[in-house]
């Protein structure tokens, strides 16, 4: 009997074995798939890249998740509570797995043959969110199971909750609990009160079902069960949890706190981020610090809104953007009704953006002095045509008609812009004409503000680093600046008369005239400069030679591929971005020294590590103060010895070559403040400071304007034009139309500021000439002014044709001074 027991058991034993060296065969595989010890402990979370100001002003994120890392500590104890009661009430007492929440996950398999309910634990659920997908399949359970074991034999509780409440996603691209309470309350978790707590804590379950955003009910039901919980477990009193169950749902959908709003400056930044870090930028948690100035990005910003509006209020009106179909103003019996309208106007004005204060209206109703209109901010508005800002209606760039009838340019159902100015509604519309401003460290490079376009929304295309535009008369400077070199001074005269060329020019004969036309005989290059006037460029192009004029401004950094290699060059008929032209300037502003310009000054981690720090060629005074120049250098430093920190990690400073003569630097600095004088830029002077200088631009039929203008730290370039670059019109110049924007600007970054002038160099010096023909002044000349000379420059001669003898000595003696 015995033997035959055995014998009929022996099968048995074999399928026991069987089932235990599959298990044991799954186990070892399964266990050698999972994460080691070293990588659990090294559990990295994707953390967005912010971008801030140099005065640490948030001015953008990216990233495809949203996540604010908190530590165990800073979790508070309802948040913590409120999970655990939701999520895991055992969750200090297993050891990773929950038996009884498997066995209901078993039940459930067996009986629908799916695997409808988790039974998982947090710790269960940080292996799944941290190495594994969320597909319920029972080898993916197995091993959820496995590394949550692994997980509690290595980390403690307190590590493993930190883990899940910073990786746990809880909906609108919010993962964790601090990015969850910026994104559905705008708050810190401090700031949380209970009732929103068991809202963030009803999320895990499904983020999408119970979003309080796209399901009040739902949520609600949610946040009830979630405080029930809390109230069964003892870690609310009763008064908390009914004043929190009486709460209403107060969530909303929160964006990033952005301090400042400047979309040019931070895609440059991201650009330049993914770059250098490839697509870890988005997720390794990067704050970035730019060299932008808040307060001056504000005012660039500013500036070059208001001059753009200017300009499009100038030249009228042009017309309705859009028109609703007149029946969607009607009711069922095709009669008018201001309900519906209402209604159907709401909807149709979901795809027109507010821009700038422009708010999107649709008209209801017109007559000849007056209009109704419906706005997307729901206002019924009345705008009477004695109040209006634009005052003409625009047929092209050159001519304009008054609006008298506003019957006669619009009609009901048409979509137009209103704007609120002065506490009035007036028509607006949005500008169809574009711009660029940017302002730079003439020492350094760094981009202390920068704007590269009217709204981001409208264009994302950066004009500061992409529009290549004819520069016109702003190039001029660089062509008296190698005049000066190859021995002209500023008071070389050059006759400003017409001539026909017909070599190294454009094809065929070019007879180049002045702007208007007129021509001023024999002209001082100073005042040559200051009037901006063409033939005197031409002509000095003319002498000097177009190779050598090429060669000559590699010196100012300026890139001659694409210049012309003809007499245009001297009217700027070549290309150069406005950051280029920035750059270029910079020599003048420095005293000759190549700078370039940058927008990234440092990169940090969220632990304040130094990833990355710029470390730019700088321009250093005589004598050169090292620790000055990294007080300059790394101004968002809030102590020395983060100074200190910043430069071991850039390394040793650099230091920029001077690569143009600085007496000529003086004399085009000098010559350039005479355009602000009595120049084309006189309308600069309303900053009363007698240390700036710069160049108008404008080219052939007024297609751009331009004015760049400096002092001995910094350069500023505005910019004006059509994207298209068609025609601004016949009376819009570098002086009418950039300039303001210039001037607006420069109010602000000057505000406050000691003058600061270029020191006059060695080898220079200054004497009395006669206004009007550049001569050294006799005692009878009528108008003499002082001019500037390198020593070797300067005249021998003096004004009047017929010289005495004594005249001839005192020539002489004023050899041997200079």
């Amino acid at each position: 009997m015995s033997i035959f027991f055995k014998r009929a058991l022996k099968p048995f034993y074999y399928f026991i074995g069987l089932i235990f060296a599959s298990l044991l065969a799954l186990y070892i595989t399964l266990s050698s798939s999972l994460p080691s010890v070293e990588e659990i402990q090294d559990m990295r979370m994707q953390i967005p890249m912010r971008i801030y100001t140099q005065d640490k002003k948030l001015i953008a994120v990216f990233g495809e998740k949203k996540r604010i890392p908190v530590t165990f500590e800073e979790i508070p104890d309802n948040l913590k509570n409120a999970f655990i009661a939701a999520e895991d009430n055992r969750f200090y007492k297993h050891n990773g797995v929950d038996y009884f929440g498997l066995l209901r996950a078993l039940k459930s398999f067996l009986t629908t043959g799916k695997v409808t309910q988790g039974g998982s634990t947090i710790t269960m659920q940080v292996a799944r969110n941290f190495y594994l997908t969320r597909e319920k399949k029972i080898i993916r359970k197995l091993r959820e199971i496995l590394l949550a074991y692994k997980l509690e034999r290595n980390l403690s509780k307190e590590r493993i909750f930190e883990l899940y409440m910073n990786k746990i996603y809880l909906g609108h691209r919010a993962y964790g609990v601090a990015a969850a309470a910026q994104v559905y309350y705008g708050k810190r978790l401090s700031e949380l009160n209970l009732s929103q707590t068991a809202m963030i804590a009803g999320l895990p379950k499904a983020p999408s079902r119970y979003n309080p955003i796209a399901n009040k009910k739902r949520a609600l039901q949610r946040r009830d069960y979630v405080l029930r919980r809390m109230s069964e477990n003892n870690f609310i009193s009763q008064d908390e949890y009914i004043n929190a169950y009486l709460e209403p749902v107060s969530a909303k959908l929160n964006t990033a706190n952005i301090e400042l709003k400047a979309p040019y400056v931070s895609e440059m930044a991201r650009i330049e981020m993914e770059e250098r870090f490839g697509k870890d930028a988005y997720t390794k948690g990067y704050d970035v610090f730019t060299t932008i100035n808040s307060k001056l990005q504000e005012a660039a910003q500013s500036s070059l809104k208001k001059n753009i509006e200017k300009y499009d209020t100038r030249h009228g009106y042009r017309g309705p953007e859009a028109k609703i179909n007149y029946n969607q103003l009607l009711n069922s019996d095709f009669e008018y009704d201001l309900e519906i309208s209402m209604i159907n106007i709401d909807k149709y004005l979901k795809n027109f953006y507010e821009i700038n204060k422009n708010i999107p209206a649709v008209v209801l109703n017109v007559e000849k002095k007056i209009i109704k209109v419906y706005t997307k901010n729901n206002q019924l508005l009345d705008i009477k045509l004695n109040e209006v800002i634009i005052k003409n209606q625009y047929f092209d760039v050159n001519y304009r008609k008054k609006i008298k009838s506003f019957d006669k340019i619009l009609s009901i159902g048409d979509v137009v812009r209103v704007k609120e100015v002065k506490n009035k509604w007036r028509l607006s519309q949005i500008p169809n004409v574009n711009g660029a401003l940017v302002s730079i460290d003439s020492n350094s490079g760094a981009i202390s503000a920068l704007s590269g376009g009217y709204d981001y929304r409208l264009s994302k295309f950066n004009r500061v680093l992409q529009a290549k535009r004819q520069p016109g008369s702003s190039f001029k400077p660089f062509i008296y600046s190698a005049a000066l070199n190859k021995g002209y001074t500023p008071a070389s005269v050059i006759n400003d008369a017409p001539k026909v060329f017909k070599e190294n020019t454009v094809s065929g004969a070019w007879r180049p005239k002045n702007y208007g036309g007129k021509f001023f005989g024999p002209t001082r290059l100073r005042y040559g400069l200051a009037k901006s006037r063409n033939m005197i460029s031409i002509r000095l192009l003319d002498s000097i030679g177009i190779n050598y004029t090429l060669n000559y401004v590699k010196n100012f950094g300026v890139k001659t591929e694409k210049l012309p290699k003809d007499l245009t060059l001297a009217l700027g008929s070549g290309e150069i971005t406005p950051i280029e032209l920035s750059e270029a300037y910079a020599y003048f502003s420095n005293g000759g020294f190549g700078i370039k310009p940058y927008i990234i000054e440092q990169v940090r981690k969220r632990n304040n590590e130094i990833i990355y720090v710029e470390n730019p060629v700088r321009v250093c005074g005589n004598p050169c103060d090292y620790v000055s120049m990294d007080t300059l250098q790394f101004p968002s430093a809030e102590s020395v010895e983060e100074i200190t920190e910043l430069r071991k990690k850039a390394g040793l400073p650099r230091f920029a070559t001077q690569t143009v003569d600085p007496r000529n630097i003086y004399q085009m600095v000098s010559m350039m403040k005479d355009v602000v004088k009595y120049g084309t830029a006189r309308k600069a002077k309303v900053l009363k400071r007698d240390d700036i200088a710069g160049k108008t631009g404008t080219t052939n039929d007024q297609k751009d304007a331009w004015f760049t203008g400096f002092n001995r730290d910094i350069v500023t370039v505005s910019f004006l034009g059509f994207d298209n670059h068609s025609s601004l019109g016949k009376n819009e110049f570098g002086s009418t139309a950039a300039l303001p924007m210039w001037v607006d600007y420069m109010k602000i970054a000057l505000k406050g500021t000691p003058k600061s002038n270029m020191d006059e160099p060695e080898g220079l010096v200054s004497a009395k000439i006669d206004s009007k023909n550049g001569l050294l002044a006799s005692p009878t000349s009528e108008s003499s002014i002082v001019e500037v000379f390198r020593k070797e420059n300067v005249p021998k001669t003096f004004s009047k044709d017929i010289k005495t003898n004594d005249e001839n000595q005192k020539e002489i003696e004023i050899e041997k001074i200079f």
